[in-house]
């Protein structure tokens, strides 16, 4: 079996999204590059 590396990190048992503030959910700026904040999903995770 693999040993897994990558976990997802669970905060009090739930993750919780909210819509990016640099994008605004949008996933991609104005200037039609992909949101580094976000990484063009448009939710960040709290």
């Amino acid at each position: 079996m693999k040993k897994r590396t990558f976990k997802r990190i669970v905060y009090g048992g739930k993750i919780r999204f909210r819509i990016c503030p640099r994008c605004q959910g949008t996933g991609t700026f104005l200037s039609g590059e992909t949101c580094y904040y976000c990484h063009g999903t448009g939710t960040v995770a709290d």
